[in-house]
């Protein structure tokens, strides 16, 4: 399980980050892993950066974009409201991550599934792209 604190600050353009999961080969701008997006209104996505060996096969509530042609991206559980705070103010993200199967929470709401993705292991990276972010109380905690 990873916990984070993430926020943008206030008047921030364009503010996109995310936690890229399960990080395997060299070093290249995107590398064979697993993004949970983090981008201000789309916290909770799914982003496949892998070689054709990457896969998130079976989600729940059949989510998958159909509008991207590369099938890379696979978008959260609808909400009722917002899952994210305003700009400048803390948001909290749970990633849990057993064998295949990843669990992503955003401010306690349930936001994505996944089960039997294909990575499994690897580094762990905190992206910025592009725009300021700031990151506090990034914890791990080893599932049983």
């Amino acid at each position: 399980i990873l916990r984070l604190k993430w926020r943008y600050p206030k008047g921030t353009e364009k503010p996109n980050s995310g936690v890229i999961l399960h990080v395997t080969g060299g070093d290249q701008v995107w590398p064979n892993s697993v993004e949970i997006q983090l981008k201000s209104g789309f916290a909770g996505d799914f982003w496949l950066n892998a070689n054709t060996d990457g896969k998130l096969p079976t989600l729940q509530h059949d989510r998958k974009d159909q509008g991207d042609k590369t099938n890379r991206h696979y978008l959260r559980v609808e909400a009722k409201e917002p899952y994210e705070k305003p700009l400048g103010e803390w948001n909290e993200c749970e990633i849990s991550c057993k064998g295949g199967d990843i669990t992503i929470r955003v401010n306690g709401n349930l936001a994505n599934e996944a089960k039997v993705c294909s990575l499994t292991k690897g580094r762990i990276a905190l992206q910025s792209e592009g725009s300021p972010v700031e990151f506090k109380e990034i914890e791990m905690k080893r599932l049983k």
